[in-house]
């Protein structure tokens, strides 16, 4: 999984929260209240083009006005 240096300690209370929310992932867990084990890491996507992608398609010459597709 990515890891980032200031995020190397297991034993504060953000770093689990950090790891599930900067990597991409599938998994299994037995119900809702189980804790997920991690099956497959998925790619890293680039963020930024997807972004660009996202506001290019909903861009407007006016602020104001609304586009529907």
């Amino acid at each position: 999984m990515i890891e980032f240096k200031d995020n190397q300690n297991r034993n504060v209370w953000y770093y689990a929260a950090v790891q599930e929310a900067t990597n991409s992932h599938e998994y299994e867990r037995e119900d809702n209240k189980a804790p997920e084990t991690w099956t497959k890491l998925l790619p890293v996507r680039d963020w930024k083009a997807l972004e660009k992608e996202w506001s290019n398609a909903n861009s407007s010459t006016n602020p104001g006005d609304v586009i529907i597709k």
